[in-house]
């Protein structure tokens, strides 16, 4: 994760035009617990690569550069998985991904399911903001009031979950996401998936 408040982003100019020489931003606090950084491009900018540094010395301290364009926003973010999932009463551990890109034009994305329970029934939910609650033996990633966005059934502990993108969400929005599903055989009959974080593209 990111420093709580003193990161440096590093903008490293593409060649032709680029020297190596990256402008340097001191001091960029992070949020939502070290996972999102948010600065403003300085005027001189231009499209290259960014990095971000740690405080320290060591090499792991600078991360490796990703590809921006200050010109063309918002660019796409991977969604970021966060969170744990609980174990389900076959010792499997579930996983939330999404599959392609959340894009606001085809109003959806698919999350792919697996290692869930066998068979069943699940729920996915969402929220604006983050949180962490104990809940049925596992916890509760989402913040805030959440929605019910789908309901589906699952066989082999797969699914393609194909969910609605909120009406009037513009590029660089984002949502959170988690999956609640039957698991009978649980002591309390609930499996829950790990949270992920969503921002919307284009």
């Amino acid at each position: 994760n990111f420093h709580p408040t003193n990161n440096e982003i590093w903008l490293s100019q593409a060649t032709p035009g680029g020297d190596g020489t990256p402008i340097q931003i001191f001091g960029v606090p992070s949020q939502l617990g070290g996972t999102e950084l948010t600065f403003a491009f300085p005027p001189s900018a231009r499209a290259g690569e960014v990095s971000v540094r740690l405080p320290g010395s060591a090499n792991t301290d600078l991360s490796a550069p990703f590809p921006i364009d200050p010109a063309i926003e918002p660019y796409f973010q991977k969604p970021v998985a966060f969170g744990t999932s609980k174990f389900t009463s076959s010792g499997s551990l579930p996983k939330l991904e999404v599959t392609g890109v959340p894009s606001i034009q085809n109003g959806s994305f698919e999350l792919l399911l697996t290692d869930g329970p066998i068979f069943g029934t699940g729920i996915v939910l969402s929220a604006q903001a983050r949180g962490a609650m104990p809940f049925f033996g596992g916890t509760f990633w989402l913040g805030g009031p959440f929605q019910r966005e789908l309901l589906f059934a699952h066989q082999f502990g797969f699914a393609r979950l194909q969910v609605p993108i909120p009406a009037g969400a513009i590029p660089g929005d984002s949502r959170f996401y988690q999956v609640w599903f039957s698991d009978p055989s649980d002591p309390q009959g609930v499996g829950l998936t790990h949270g992920i974080w969503v921002t919307f593209a284009e």
